[in-house]
């Protein structure tokens, strides 16, 4: 099995922010808030956006190469045929752990697997799974 993270795989178009956005199945925690929406395909793909006021530019970029990371090593037991929204917020840390500027890959990982976890049990997760096992020719 090969963990590449393709161009396609990657979401980069305003347009599919947009659509992703308006589909509102989302969970989040005090750092990041992650969106998911169907998307027809049978893989999973992956965008993130983050504020400036999040840091400096290189803790913006180091966020985000965790964020990629995380997602390249645990997307084949993602849901596939599922877009992937995450966003990170400029929040106050409430402890070291969760300083944006120190955080630790595994912690990372935990929290954005966990967020994964959390989301697959909403029920507009579940509603969105179905319509593509039934087609949208059938509603």
């Amino acid at each position: 099995m090969r963990l590449y993270l393709r161009k396609k795989q990657r979401i980069v178009k305003e347009r599919d922010f947009k659509t992703i956005f308006a589909h509102k199945c989302f969970v989040s925690n005090k750092m990041m808030r992650l969106y998911a929406a169907g998307n027809g395909l049978d893989f999973p793909r992956f965008g993130i956006s983050i504020s400036r006021k999040c840091g400096p530019a290189v803790v913006r970029n180091r966020l985000k190469r965790l964020a990629r990371e995380a997602f390249r090593l645990n997307q084949h037991d993602l849901p596939a045929g599922r877009d992937y929204l995450l966003i990170l917020t400029a929040r106050k840390p409430i402890n070291k752990e969760w300083s944006t500027s120190v955080m630790k890959y595994h912690t990372f990982e935990s929290h954005f697997l966990k967020l994964v976890e959390v989301l697959s049990k909403k029920p507009c997760f579940q509603i969105d799974c179905q319509e593509q096992k039934t087609g949208p020719e059938n509603h």
